[in-house]
């Protein structure tokens, strides 16, 4: 059976999340495992692919996810969105498209920029994923934990996307084929260093960016990164959809919020600093297939 929308040329990249067999659609609007495990795709196109040993509850709020489409959709990170599209380009080939994962993908808007042959955006939010499944005609939305084991066949991706999200580095190495591309965005210390402070925002560590190629390996080697600089100009309503969809949003409420924001000049120029880095997946260091 063939699965509707972007879901069908994705279904070979997925895996059962109890089970880790390949998945095939079994009815319509359902797919399956060969040992009996059933998943039926949500009305609002995404899939849960949800295992034992997964959760849901640290996924972003219908409010974060809102704020995060609104401040996303004002293209004020456009330029970080270019960078990782130009990262990703560098190796697809006519030969090799390429199927690219973005884990914490939220809305897919980076993931979307790439315009993937086939792509797959995980996120652990509900909120999250029925917005994904509507980012590109040829982008699977699935509901999982990045936490827990990736539904996702071993050796399947060609290119993760990892932007401002947790992640599971040896999971994502067994997911990526050898030879594939992680790319991967981390603030510096003077990303929005201007409203972190008056705003209640958590600092960023120094060298977070830096440890980037450390903390990979020694299944990936760094290969580039790449600096993406830009000063923005933001509204009292751009600011505070930019705090309303991180993690400051868990910890203040919208009121308070909003009085911050008006003590703020309008426009409030921010200071957007962020390392884009590839990192090439090291053969010599495979796992299980």
């Amino acid at each position: 059976m063939t699965e509707p929308g972007a879901l069908g040329p994705a279904l070979p990249l997925l895996a059962c999340p109890h089970c880790g067999a390949a998945l095939a659609g079994v009815d319509p609007g359902t797919v399956g495992c060969p040992q009996g495990h059933r998943f039926d795709l949500a009305r609002q196109g995404y899939l849960p692919l949800l295992g034992g040993r997964s959760r849901t509850d640290t996924g972003d709020d219908a409010a974060m996810v809102a704020a995060r489409a609104e401040f996303l959709g004002g293209g004020h990170y456009a330029a970080i969105a270019e960078a990782v599209r130009d990262a990703v380009r560098r190796d697809r080939t006519p030969e090799r498209p390429g199927a690219v994962l973005e884990i914490g993908a939220g809305t897919a808007y980076y993931l979307a920029h790439t315009e993937p042959q086939v792509g797959i955006a995980l996120d652990s939010s509900r909120y999250a994923a029925r917005r994904a499944a509507k980012a590109h005609p040829r982008v699977a939305s699935v509901l999982a934990d990045a936490w827990a084991p990736l539904p996702i066949r071993s050796r399947a991706i060609d290119t993760l996307l990892v932007i401002f999200a947790p992640r599971d580095v040896a999971e994502l190495a067994r997911v990526l084929r050898p030879g594939g591309i992680a790319v991967v965005v981390t603030p510096e210390p003077g990303h929005l260093a201007e409203i972190r402070g008056p705003l209640g925002m958590l600092d960023i560590d120094a060298g977070k960016a830096a440890s980037v190629a450390v903390g990979w390996r020694p299944g990936f080697e760094l290969v580039a990164a790449t600096a993406v600089t830009a000063q923005l100009r933001l509204s009292p309503a751009d600011l505070r959809a930019l705090v309303a969809m991180g993690p400051t949003a868990r910890h203040r409420s919208a009121e308070q919020i909003a009085a911050a924001v008006a003590a703020l000049p309008e426009p409030t120029v921010v200071t957007m600093s962020v390392t884009v880095s590839r990192l090439r997946r090291n053969a010599e260091h495979l796992g299980p297939a």
